[in-house]
């Protein structure tokens, strides 16, 4: 496996680690708004789906290539927690 390799899957999965995080930050905001779940639902189904598409695509590839991405979308979480400062 390249360095190229290596980089395109940890940046796959911190790109996908930055949109869930982002996509939850918004549904959190929504449910302390005492909005309507139907507007909340959308969110939840996006992010779960999109997690779902882009890590079984990345599991066609190999169990390194895997964990690789876990290892971004980590990042993003530590990453996410910081910027909101959670600990």
């Amino acid at each position: 496996m390249r360095i190229v390799d290596v980089a395109l899957y940890v940046l796959t999965g911190a790109m996908l680690g930055g949109v869930y995080f982002f996509l939850l930050f918004r549904a959190l905001r929504l449910h302390l708004g005492q909005v309507a779940m139907i507007q909340i639902l959308p969110l939840h189904l996006i992010r779960f789906g999109l997690v779902l598409t882009i890590f079984w695509v990345v599991v066609q590839e190999g169990a390194i290539p895997l964990l690789l991405a876990c290892i971004g979308f980590l990042a993003a979480r530590f990453w996410a927690q910081l910027r909101l400062g959670v600990s």
